[in-house]
C-alpha cells in the first residue's frame, strides 16, 4: 500500500476557506465492458479500447503477493527486507527461499481471481519486487526461471478473463525512502548509473516476455518514484524515464507505457505524449483524499470529486492522454465508505480511466473482513498472530501454505456497494462557487 497523497495547494485554501453545507449528488453509473476474449487493451486518444471496443478497465492491486508488505499481514515490521533478514539470519537463505516460496504460492491461488470477479472487476494491478528476477548481490545475475510468478499472475488472471498491469513496486537501488519499496530510507536509483541500467534490462525481459500477451493490458513502469519526499523529483524523472520508455519499445511496440505523477499527484509536467514521441502511453497517479495528509471527512471527498478529478480530465483531454488511477481508497465510514469507493469508481469511469483499489487481501489474527474497505477479502477465521522471530521453521511453512486454503471472508457491504445495479445513497457537502483567482477569465 502505498503512503501519501499530498493535495495541491487550491484544495486545501478551498478546504480552510469555508464551512461545508449539505446537499444530495447524484451518483455516477458506472458500465464496465467485460472482454472475455481479452482483446489487446490500446488506447486510442486517451480513451481505452479492447479489440476496437471502448472498456472501462476497474480492477484492484494484488498487494502483499509478489512484494511483501508486512503490516498487510498485520506484522510489526517496517519493509519486507527486515522480514527477509530475520528468516535468513534464524534459518539460512535456503529455507528463507523456501518460505516466501510457499507463501507465494498460498497467498493466491487461482480462488482468489475468481473471488475479484464477483467484485465485477476485469483489471488486476500486480506490484512486483525487482527481487523475485534478479539477485541482489554482486554480479546480480538474474534468478533461475525469473520471470515465473509473473507469468503465474498471467495465467491466473488469463484463466478468468483479468486483465493485468504489471506494477514494478521495488527498483533496484528503490525510487524512494518509502517501505512498499521493499527497503526504506533507500532511494539510490536516481545517484546510481549501475541501478538504472539494472532497472532497464529488468523492464526489457519482462517486456520481451510479454509483448505478444493480450492479457497485459500494461507496464507501470516505476511505483510512486518520490526520493525522499522533499526534493523536485522532476528533473530526474523526466531525465530516466525516457530511456526506461525507449527501452520497453525496443521489444514491445504495443503495449500501454504508464508514466508516474510527482508525490503531489501532478502529471502536468509530462506535457502530450505525443510531444515525446511516446505511442500508448498513459499517465498514473494514487489518490487516497482523506488520508494521511488530508483531512479525513466528506468535505474532503466533494473536493476530490469536484476540484481535483475535473481539473485532471481538462489537462488529459487537452493533451490526449489515457490515465490510471492506479491506487485510491477511502477506508473508512468518516470518508464514505463502500458507498463512496462506488462513487469515486463511477467518476474514474464516466472520465473513461482505468482505477485499481488498495488492495484485494490482507490476513490478520482478528478475522472477518467489513470493519472498513481496505481490503476486498481477509481470513474468516481468528488465529494466533506469527511471529518470525520466534516461531519454528516448521510453523512458520505450515502457516504459509494453509494461506491456500483458509476459509476467507468477504467484505461483503463492499461487494454490495460496487456491484449493485443502483449506487448507494452518498450526500457529498456542496461547494462554492471557485474563487475569482481560479476563474477563467472570458474575453
Amino acid at each position: 500500500m502505498d503512503r501519501y497523497l499530498r493535495l495541491t495547494a487550491p484544495l486545501l485554501a478551498l478546504l480552510a476557506a469555508f464551512r461545508p453545507g449539505t446537499g444530495a449528488c447524484m451518483a455516477d453509473q458506472r458500465h464496465p465492458v467485460r472482454a472475455a476474449a481479452l482483446p489487446l487493451v490500446q488506447l486510442h486518444d486517451g480513451r481505452y479500447t479492447a479489440g476496437g471496443r471502448p472498456v472501462i478497465l476497474s480492477g484492484c492491486n494484488i498487494g502483499c503477493w509478489l512484494l511483501f508488505e508486512p503490516w498487510m499481514q498485520q506484522w510489526k515490521y517496517k519493509d519486507q527486507y527486515s522480514v527477509d533478514r530475520i528468516l535468513i539470519r534464524r534459518f539460512g537463505r535456503e529455507k528463507e527461499r523456501r518460505l516466501m516460496h510457499a507463501y507465494r504460492l498460498n497467498f493466491i491461488r487461482n480462488r482468489d481471481f475468481k473471488l475479484i470477479r464477483r467484485f465485477d472487476f476485469n483489471l488486476v494491478r500486480v506490484p512486483f519486487n525487482y527481487q523475485l528476477i534478479e539477485h541482489t548481490r554482486p554480479p546480480y545475475t538474474l534468478r533461475r526461471n525469473p520471470l515465473r510468478w509473473l507469468e503465474r499472475a498471467v495465467d491466473l488472471a488469463k484463466k478468468n478473463h483479468i486483465y493485468v498491469v504489471l506494477d514494478m513496486h521495488a527498483a533496484p537501488g528503490r525510487q524512494s525512502i518509502d517501505a512498499p519499496t521493499g527497503r526504506s530510507n533507500r532511494d539510490r536509483l536516481w545517484s546510481s548509473a549501475l541501478d538504472q541500467r539494472r532497472t532497464i534490462e529488468i523492464w526489457k525481459l519482462v517486456a520481451r516476455k510479454f509483448a505478444g500477451n493480450t492479457t497485459v493490458a500494461g507496464y507501470d513502469l516505476l511505483n510512486e518514484p518520490w526520493g525522499n519526499f522533499t526534493e523536485n523529483m522532476t528533473p530526474k524523472l523526466l531525465a530516466f524515464m525516457p530511456r526506461l520508455y525507449k527501452a520497453v519499445r525496443s521489444v514491445d511496440p504495443r503495449h500501454i507505457i504508464f508514466m508516474p505523477s510527482l508525490i503531489t499527484g501532478d502529471v502536468t509536467f509530462w506535457g502530450a505524449p505525443a510531444s515525446r514521441g511516446w505511442r500508448q502511453t498513459a499517465y498514473t497517479a494514487h489518490y487516497y483524499p482523506g488520508l494521511f495528509d488530508s483531512p479525513p471527512g466528506l468535505l474532503m471527498q466533494s473536493l476530490f470529486i469536484h476540484r481535483q478529478l475535473p481539473a485532471v480530465d481538462r489537462f488529459l483531454k487537452k493533451v490526449h492522454a489515457g490515465f490510471f488511477v492506479g491506487e485510491f481508497n477511502v477506508v473508512s465510514d468518516q470518508n464514505g465508505g463502500p458507498a463512496m469507493m462506488r462513487r469515486d469508481f463511477d467518476t474514474f469511469a464516466r472520465y473513461g480511466w482505468a482505477a485499481a483499489m488498495w488492495s484485494y487481501k490482507l490476513i490478520k489474527p482478528q478475522g472477518g473482513a467489513t470493519d472498513n474497505s481496505w481490503y476486498m477479502v481477509s481470513n474468516r477465521d481468528s488465529f494466533r498472530a506469527i511471529s518470525i522471530r520466534h516461531d519454528s521453521y516448521a510453523h512458520l511453512m505450515a502457516y504459509f501454505t494453509a494461506m491456500g486454503t483458509m476459509p476467507l471472508a468477504v467484505n461483503h457491504p463492499l461487494l454490495h456497494a460496487l456491484t449493485s445495479p443502483t449506487p448507494p445513497v452518498l450526500h457529498l457537502p456542496r461547494l462554492p462557487p471557485m474563487p475569482a483567482a481560479h476563474a477563467v477569465r472570458k474575453k
